[in-house]
């Protein structure tokens, strides 16, 4: 059993804490299949009781979608109209042409000018196509923030990169020009991008590079994806270099744990030695759980002894998860799942009807005590 097919079956665990943090493991991973989103729908289906304030469906935006997985949302955006919002989340998850070829059937979900933007990019030349995208791009660095603007960047993206107009050239070039400027604009998001979908390994020093310097949460979210999906060797080895650094540690760190190799493993494990640092060591930590190392219980019960960053990861329930994954009878079990217990009591308080959600930040702490930002956990 690979490890994808080990998280998809903790998906389906009747232990509510192992599919969440089976969830959090594929979040950002790109480890995901559209055969993925069909074992999470079952896992919805099935009801399970969890220590999410809501069902496991909203927590599953990421997951990618093929033509049987539209086919399945459409019916169910016709039998579930309550979960309407969750399923239109997921349906923009499909390739374009998927989503064209089902139009009609969609004209009554998805927004009209959404659908209309993606009518046009099959009619669009290669110009013409380079010229929508500069046009998005600046949008968006003009003040027109838009999660759908975004997306629709990506789209074009893709769209040139299905026709074989990118090359691997015109991304290098690209990005040894973005590290000449002190942020990242939205067009050198999508050049970003390009590079992840095209798993241009050439490139891997001027991420690495990009990675390390102050700039926005969206444009180092983009890094690191582009990171994750290139995914090789030598991609932990340039982030382990400057994984220590303390303006980069936390997106560094998080490539090591999303890439799953003995190599990012056995990277972790190296950079635990090197550091007292509690915060750094409690997010090492957290990353070896999400790669289910065997090898680093010792050094988990060692910090959970001697005390951990809370704020920064709940390494009571990752440890947890990392043992009952690994099929470990370990003696604490008992006394983390109460605790675990506990705590869903405290995360359902903090989510009843008295508490508003437009109350918390997207980049807040979560009300329901994980540590994470608000928009990387129950948002």
């Amino acid at each position: 059993m690979n490890f994808l097919e080990r998280i998809e079956a903790a998906l389906l665990s009747d232990d509510p804490y192992i599919q969440h943090y089976a969830v959090s493991i594929l979040q950002d991973s790109h480890l995901a299949t559209p055969s993925t989103l069909f074992i999470a729908l079952e896992a919805y289906d099935r009801k399970l009781p969890t220590i999410f304030p809501s069902t496991i469906l909203p927590h599953i935006d990421f997951l990618p979608v093929d033509e049987d997985g539209v086919l399945e949302l459409i019916s169910r955006l016709e039998n579930d109209k309550r979960n309407k919002g969750w399923y239109l989340n997921l349906l923009k998850n499909a390739e374009t042409s998927v989503l064209l070829k089902y139009g009609d059937q969609l004209s009554a979900y998805l927004d009209a000018e959404f659908l209309k933007e993606l009518r046009s990019l099959p009619e669009l030349d290669e110009e013409g196509l380079f010229m929508k995208l500069a046009s998005v791009a600046n949008d968006l660095d003009n003040g027109m923030p838009s999660h759908t603007l975004f997306q629709l960047g990506k789209r074009i993206v893709k769209e040139m990169i299905d026709r074989g107009i990118i090359e691997d050239w015109e991304v290098e070039n690209a990005l040894s020009e973005i590290s000449e400027y002190s942020f990242t604009t939205f067009i050198g998001m999508f050049q970003i991008y390009m590079a992840g979908e095209l798993h241009t390994e050439s490139v891997i020093p001027e991420l690495i590079k990009l990675l390390n310097r102050d700039d926005s949460d969206e444009a180092l979210e983009e890094i690191s994806s582009a990171l994750i999906k290139i995914g090789t060797d030598e991609v932990v080895l340039e982030a382990e270099k400057i994984a220590l650094i303390e303006d980069s540690f936390i997106y560094t760190l998080d490539v090591l744990a999303k890439i799953k190799s003995t190599e990012a493993e056995k990277a972790l494990m190296r950079l635990w030695n090197k550091t007292e640092d509690i915060t750094i060591k409690t997010i090492i930590a957290d990353a070896l759980c999400q790669h289910l190392s065997v090898e680093a219980i010792p050094l988990l019960e060692k910090q959970m002894e001697e005390g951990y960053d809370s704020l920064m990861a709940d390494l009571e329930e990752s440890f947890y998860a990392n043992l009952v994954l690994n099929g470990i009878a370990h003696p604490a079990l008992y006394e983390m799942r109460k605790n675990l217990t506990e705590r869903e009591k405290r995360i359902r308080d903090a989510f009843s009807p008295t508490v508003k959600e437009d109350k918390v930040g997207r980049n807040d702490p979560c009300p329901c005590g994980s540590g994470k930002k608000y928009k990387k956990c129950c948002l």
